[in-house]
């Protein structure tokens, strides 16, 4: 629209101001520019650098431009507002409901409220016009909202050391291990890889089989402990079970060759194997959120062929896929040459940075979760909002380089996951058809990163019984929805009727059910997990002494 190449001109002209001033004649001698305003280049060439007013210099040059891009804009926004003629705005929303769904069609694919790259520009505005808006506020506050917008910018671009981090929340309102991931228990194993946090009873006695979480790594445990009253793992200790949780390492040159063996084998296998030492149970639960529960399937046919299998009682999977043929909006942002692209990203360092890993996640959303932030910081100034969810989004981690090649080249690119023998693990050809783990597979509704149609799929490529659920809302608010939020709803069919062939025909016999779907997991769980025994108390067993109090180290180390 109008607004979204407004701010693209605006952008594209803060550049060519930029440009300019360094043609600038060597004015610097004058004396009456603040220190560091004016920045001497090559052959006297000189360069404004309104930067400086906020402490700032030595920012690149692509940084620098952003603060030539905002003043432009707002000069831009002024004068297309006054150009604007009466009735302009309501003549282009009509124009936009003309237009209809037609508007946002991509590659054939009608919109389902996702983005991609190609999109991008028509929604830089935003649908509030919030450029227009913006302009208004500055008019209101006599121009301290753009003041305050350039604080949030600065303070943004010093958070990123340089680097453009957009803040999606309050970041000092919200600690780890103070006010949200505050579940009581201790680390009772640290290796390079991984942290093994064991939770503390908060009953008498405990069901005789434990539950080990894999949350992915691509992301901190604690989405699963954000406050108490939104925590999984508080709410599954308090209905009885033993808790262990794998809180994963950043990525690092240390961890440079870990790939899918290493998280297979040396995470989820080696994990299960330390929570049966710990508690002396013959078998444990496992849940794998994400990738880690790709990963999972794959360590479970892996567990099959070694004569293993018995290890693990069930097998939950939070929105996880194994068929990536509908594999969602993601495959926009994947081709051919997007693992060697990844190998060039993570050279020299052997991981690829978190944060663009973040990047392209927002990316699927970018009115939500990007130009929605920059149009209310910087244009706006308004203060940012405590939201643990969105502080949780914030805090990226680094994965090694090797696994995202061989996960995205093998299972985006290639699907070789769901073909018998299409990967191997520890030398093993790898047939998820063998799996006979029972399996409880949750997708969520709404879920624009792994679609409720590609997480169906699960329930094909396993041969064992299986309960598949499909919850409301998306990939993070369709797997945290606590009972006492009493939010959303979720799908199952009726007792004793079998999984169909496809999920429209699970839609037409499911039964809906207001609420979290976490009671009827119990209900599914409880009979499987045993009698119950006395509470085990972390850090009590031989060979488990406590490291550290929950939430750990590694999950504290921050990127962003």
């Amino acid at each position: 629209g109008a607004t979204g190449r407004g701010a693209m001109a605006g952008l594209l002209g803060g550049f060519a101001v930029w440009g300019y001033t360094l043609m600038l004649p060597a004015i610097a001698k004058s004396g009456w520019l603040p220190d560091g305003f004016l920045d001497h280049g090559p052959l006297g060439v000189a360069a404004l650098r309104p930067e400086a007013l906020f402490g700032l210099t030595g920012l690149d040059n692509i940084t620098h431009a952003l603060f030539w891009s905002m003043l432009v804009n707002v000069g831009l926004y002024v004068a297309v507002s006054l150009a604007r003629p009466p009735g302009a705005r309501e003549a282009a929303q009509d124009g936009q409901q003309l237009v209809g769904p037609h508007a946002r069609v991509v590659a054939g694919h009608e919109d389902t409220g996702v983005t991609d790259g190609r999109r991008q520009p028509a929604d830089i505005g935003g649908e509030d016009d919030g450029p227009s808006r913006a302009l208004a506020k500055a008019i209101e506050t006599e121009g301290q909202s753009l003041v305050r917008g350039l604080e949030n910018l600065v303070a943004d671009l010093e958070h990123g050391g340089g680097d453009l981090v957009v803040s999606l929340s309050d970041r000092t309102a919200f600690s780890v291990g103070q006010n949200i991931g505050t579940t009581p228990g201790v680390v009772v194993h640290r290796d390079p890889l991984f942290e093994l946090i064991q939770y503390d009873p908060a009953t008498e006695k405990q069901r005789a089989i434990p539950l080990l979480i894999f949350p992915p790594w691509i992301n901190k445990f604690y989405i699963l402990d954000l406050t108490p009253q939104k925590s999984f793992i508080r709410w599954a200790v308090e209905q009885g079970l033993t808790v262990f949780v794998v809180s994963w390492a950043q990525g690092s040159e240390a961890l440079k060759d870990a790939g899918l063996d290493t998280y297979a084998l040396e995470g989820q296998l080696q994990a299960i194997d330390l929570v049966l030492q710990a508690t002396g149970a013959k078998s444990t639960h496992v849940i794998g959120y994400c990738v880690a529960g790709t990963i999972l399937s794959a360590t479970l046919a892996y567990m099959q062929a070694t004569g293993q299998a018995e290890k693990v009682k069930t097998a939950t999977f939070f929105t996880a896929q194994v068929d990536f043929e509908d594999a969602g909006e993601l495959l926009n942002f994947i081709d051919g040459p997007t693992p060697e692209t990844i190998g060039q990203l993570s050279e020299g360092k052997g991981y690829l940075d978190g944060r663009y890993l973040a990047t392209t996640f927002n990316m699927l959303r970018p009115t939500d979760l990007m130009w929605n932030y920059v149009v209310n910081n910087y244009l706006k100034g308004k203060d940012y909002v405590p939201f643990d969810l969105l502080y949780w989004n914030s805090d990226p981690t680094n994965v090694p380089g090797r696994f995202m090649q061989e996960y995205v080249g093998g299972m985006y690119s290639r699907n070789l996951l769901v073909q018998p023998g299409g990967i191997h693990i520890g030398g093993v050809p790898i047939d998820l058809s063998t799996v006979q783990t029972p399996a409880y597979v949750q997708a969520g509704r709404d879920d624009h990163i792994a679609p409720a149609i590609s997480c169906f799929k699960l329930t094909k490529a396993f041969s064992g019984p299986q309960r598949f659920m499909l919850a409301g809302s998306g990939h993070i608010a369709g797997v945290v929805n606590p009972p006492s939020a009493k939010k959303y709803q979720y799908w199952v069919l009726p007792e004793g009727e079998k999984t169909p062939a496809t999920l429209e025909e699970f839609r037409e016999k499911a039964t809906e059910t207001p609420g979290s779907w976490w009671p009827d997991w119990i209900q599914w769980l409880a009979p499987q997990s045993g009698e119950k025994v006395k509470a085990r108390v972390p850090g009590k067993a031989k060979g488990f002494a406590a490291i550290e109090a929950a939430p750990g180290r590694y999950v504290q180390e921050r990127i962003a």
